[in-house]
């Protein structure tokens, strides 16, 4: 029943949200019309957009952002469920080091993944929307989805924690607990919104402040309750610091090679996707992945435990070691 109730808060939040930000948009553009069209003018034109939809057309372009802000969360998800059974026998075993191992995998995993990749949607938002909205119907929108994918990727670490978290909470039967913290999250998330939104000057990227404000007062509250029950702590070096500094250094990366490669690359019709721009796009992630790779091994930033989970895990775990690559 709790883990229903969770589901349902969820699905009615983002019910709320698809008529509350359309409907503050719509506001806003009837309010503060020159200043919307000073910020998208050129978009709104491009695309000739008539005043009364123009709410509809920034919705529209918040809207392509929200497949890239729930990939990694979703893969993410899997991991948090696989970690049940392994915590469940362990609280019923009170083996709560077990439990504290295994809690802090799950965090420096997910870390691991949703840190590189927000580093990677912020410095290259407007390339990767290029790369796939170009010369397309929703081309007109890419000047205002960038930014909000920008963002999104600056606090893709927040989204993407708070499900395994959940998945933590079940293991430990207190699934009671994210229904209430969705509850009032949800309270919080609407009532920002309708502020956030109806500042002209922030206008739809207010929507990516109440959702991160939701996420990040969930983990808080979630995080509280489940140190209460199981005494977990987190180990801030392994699971925050480091991977942190290893997406840094994959953001600049991305970053730095796009710009070279842009300067190199530069065949093709740029009002298409078929450019070298887009071919720079995608070899600037393959060198940020290879850097990325290189930092956190180098730093050591894995831990045995955390490579066993992988399929072979062992034999890797192996190779690892015997070079000094793993902490």
């Amino acid at each position: 029943v709790p883990t229903a109730a969770s589901s349902l808060v969820l699905n009615i939040t983002n019910f709320i949200d698809t008529f509350m930000i359309q409907s503050r948009l719509e506001g806003v553009v009837a309010g503060s019309y020159d200043t919307i069209m000073g910020f998208y003018g050129a978009s709104i034109n491009s695309a000739n957009i008539a005043k009364e939809n123009i709410h509809t057309f920034l919705y529209g372009a918040y809207d392509t952002t929200l497949d890239f802000r729930n990939l990694v969360p979703t893969v993410m998800m899997t991991l948090g469920v696989s970690a049940i059974p392994i915590i469940s026998a362990a609280v019923a075993k009170k083996d709560f080091k077990t439990v504290n191992g295994t809690v802090n995998t799950v965090f420096r995993i997910t870390m691991l993944i949703a840190l590189p990749a927000g580093a990677g949607f912020f410095v290259l938002s407007e390339p990767i929307m290029n790369l796939l909205y170009k010369g397309t119907e929703n081309e007109a929108g890419i000047a205002i989805a960038a930014p909000v994918l920008g963002l999104y990727g600056l606090m893709m670490a927040i989204l993407t924690l708070s499900s395994p978290l959940t998945n933590i909470l079940q293991a430990i039967g207190r699934a009671d607990v994210p229904a209430k913290a969705l509850a009032l999250g949800c309270v919080f998330k609407i009532g920002l919104n309708y502020i956030l939104i109806g500042i002209p000057e922030i206008n739809v990227k207010g929507a990516v402040f109440g959702t991160a404000f939701f996420y990040l007062l969930c983990i808080f509250y979630n995080y509280a309750v489940l140190r209460k029950e199981t005494g977990v702590r987190i180990d801030i070096k392994t699971v925050i610091v480091k991977p942190l500094i290893a997406a840094v250094l994959c953001g600049g990366a991305a970053y730095g090679s796009y710009a070279v490669l842009c300067n190199v690359l530069t065949f093709g019709d740029m009002s298409s996707r078929l450019n070298g721009q887009s071919l720079a796009c995608i070899i600037s992630i393959g060198v940020a992945m290879l850097v990325y790779g290189i930092a956190v091994l180098l730093m050591k930033t894995l831990v045995k435990d955390d490579i066993l989970m992988l399929p072979k895990g062992e034999k890797l775990a192996k190779i690892l070691e015997k070079y000094k690559l793993i902490g």
